[in-house]
């Protein structure tokens, strides 16, 4: 039996590139965050769960880089108002990181659109074709407008504005 080769139809880049903008801002914040706690802490020892709540975790790496000083017990949230740390910087980028904190690293995948079976590569195929032709015909001078090739070819194209080109249209193709 003959496996079928997946092609991609399309890709929201857009969608795509507000995913990797949001992932890489979640990076950068958790490396800021890092380097905030190390500074208003100096023996910070920073858990793997930190992120997971920040502000909490905080209180509690303030209570471990003291521990053998702090004979009372005291909770970490009084401790850093008793040592005078100024963790308001810390506080402001832990709410922007929880607003960016369910991101995860964008696959280009995700964001594609595939012919899978047969029909649908030979619907893709031709629509790929009728493009190459318009491309062919629009070299030799004639002008071409998007609105005439999408009535023409009765949803089997699209205007792809992001790209301003002619492209196939993904509903017809799966259809």
């Amino acid at each position: 039996m003959e496996t079928i080769e997946r092609k991609i139809i399309s890709t929201d880049t857009g969608s795509y590139n507000v995913s990797v903008q949001r992932y890489s801002t979640k990076k950068e914040l958790e490396k800021r965050i890092i380097k905030e706690v190390k500074h208003l802490v100096e023996k910070a020892v920073i858990p793997k769960d930190f992120f997971n709540d920040i502000m909490n975790n905080f209180y509690k790496v303030v209570e471990h880089s003291v521990r053998d000083k702090n004979l009372m017990e005291i909770k970490g949230l009084k401790l850093v108002t008793l040592l005078e740390i100024d963790f308001s910087n810390l506080y402001a980028m832990s709410e922007r990181y929880m607003k960016v904190k369910s991101s995860l690293k964008p696959n280009k995948e995700q964001y594609s659109i595939y012919a899978e079976t047969e029909k649908e590569i030979n619907r893709l195929s031709m629509c790929e074709k009728i493009i190459n032709h318009l491309k062919d015909i629009k070299e030799l001078g004639h002008t071409i407008y998007p609105v005439n090739i999408q009535q023409a070819y009765n949803g089997m194209l699209i205007f792809d504005i992001r790209n301003s080109e002619i492209a196939p249209n993904p509903q017809w193709i799966k259809q």
